[in-house]
This record gives C-alpha cells, structure tokens and sequence, in this order.
C-alpha cells in the first residue's frame, strides 16, 4: 500500500474536502483518502504508487492549488497481528 500526502492550497471549508477527495476518488480508485482544509493537504492510500503529475494535474483542475506531493510504502497491520511470533 502507497500513502501519498498531497499538499493543496485554496481549500476552505468541508465542502471543499469532499471536492477533493471526490476527484481524486474518481481518478485513481483509492483505497483511502482523507482531505483537512486545516492542515491543506489530502492523505491518500493506493495499491500501486501515482505520479506526481498525474497528481497535479487532478488537484488544478478541480480548481485548487498543487504545493507538492510525498509517498511511501506502508504496511497495513492485520487484526490480531500483534499475536504472531
């Protein structure tokens, strides 16, 4: 699983959230993805790594301001995964 931080500019209440995450749901399928206009970034979880232009180009067009983008591997914890030696 690829987390992916997406920082974004011009976000300004929960309605602008739900546009947020509404586009890139619709562009590359998350997994998981959370937006807070507070912090003005998107937290984003996919199977396989996005590019970062492809990235962009989704945050601009859906009206909003593209300041960058960081990714890395995670490894999502199983139920119970704690009892396995």
């Amino acid at each position: 699983m690829i987390e992916t931080v997406i920082k974004v500019d011009g976000m300004r209440c929960p309605h602008c959230e739900a546009h947020m995450q509404d586009a890139l749901r619709k562009a590359f399928d998350p997994k998981k993805v959370v937006a807070s206009h507070v912090k003005k970034e998107v937290v984003m979880q996919t199977e396989s790594e996005v590019k970062e232009d492809d990235i962009k180009k989704v945050v601009e067009d859906t009206g909003y301001t593209y300041l960058g983008s960081t990714s890395k591997e995670v490894v999502k914890k199983k139920l119970f995964g704690f009892l396995k030696k």
